[in-house]
């Protein structure tokens, strides 16, 4: 009598199935770790989850748009207009008042105005002031905690600075109308690697985009998609450079 082999097509469904449901388990321990989340939300005066924006009307009448999961603290007190952004993104538009300077502390950097329009966005240990209007003052953290107003980066209209652990850059050439995209409820990429554009699709939406695909991270993605319509979304990264969504649940979705 011969020995009959198992089928390898049933054997590789099941090792599939197997990774997919570790990814899933993996995925979920991950989210239930919120620990700074929780505790930015708890300091904070607004607050946004994923997937979620909000304007907002502070005390001296400017305003502040919160981006996809960005948690601000509002502390308007003396001579001074400070709002802390403890995480994420907003975008201001300050009302003029010379007498009392408007002040963006994001950790490691901060941005300083007297009435302007532009965004602060957090990434960790990196701070990006772009601005719309006006002029912008932007200054890096001391050792103690401080900021350096005696030695600001000037940022003016369609440009962007950033300060981080190596201090503050020259301001570059930026584009408001893709900077402040989210504002509309859109995204625009132009020439980007398809992995920075899932790291901004995995910001703006809850749960998590997978990259199966190594060999397409850095595929040229270019184009402007409504954050409110995640199919479409994929749709157009499936058709226009040859990747496949595989959606495992509503907060999981696989690119090979």
């Amino acid at each position: 009598a011969s020995l009959k082999r198992p089928h390898a097509a049933p054997v590789r469904r099941a090792l599939r199935s197997v990774a997919t449901a570790a990814l899933v388990l993996l995925l979920a321990g991950g989210a239930l770790w919120r620990g700074p989340t929780l505790y930015q939300n708890a300091i904070a005066d607004h607050a946004t989850a994923a997937g979620q924006r909000l304007t907002l009307r502070l005390p001296d009448g400017s305003t502040a748009d919160l981006n996809t999961d960005s948690a601000l603290a509002v502390d308007f007190r003396g001579e001074e207009r400070r709002v802390r952004l403890l995480r994420g993104e907003a975008w201001f538009q300050v009302s003029h008042d010379p007498a009392h300077p408007f002040v963006v502390d994001a950790g490691v950097g901060a941005a300083r105005v007297l009435g302007t329009q532009f965004s602060v966005r957090r990434d960790d240990d990196r701070v990006t002031v772009t601005v719309g209007e006006g002029l912008v003052e932007v200054a890096a953290v001391e050792s103690g905690g401080e900021f350096r107003w005696e030695d600001t980066v000037r940022v003016r209209p369609g440009e962007s600075v950033e300060t981080g652990p190596r201090g503050l850059s020259a301001p570059q050439a930026a584009d408001p109308g893709i900077a402040f995209a989210w504002r509309h409820g859109q995204i625009v990429f132009r020439q980007q690697s398809l992995a920075s554009v899932i790291d901004a699709l995995n910001r703006q939406w809850p749960g998590r985009i997978v990259l199966l695909n190594e060999e397409a991270a850095e595929r040229v993605v270019s184009g402007v998609f409504s954050l409110d319509r995640p199919a479409s979304v994929f749709d157009a990264l499936e058709r226009g450079i040859g990747v496949r969504a595989t959606r495992i649940t509503p907060y999981l979705t696989l690119l090979r």
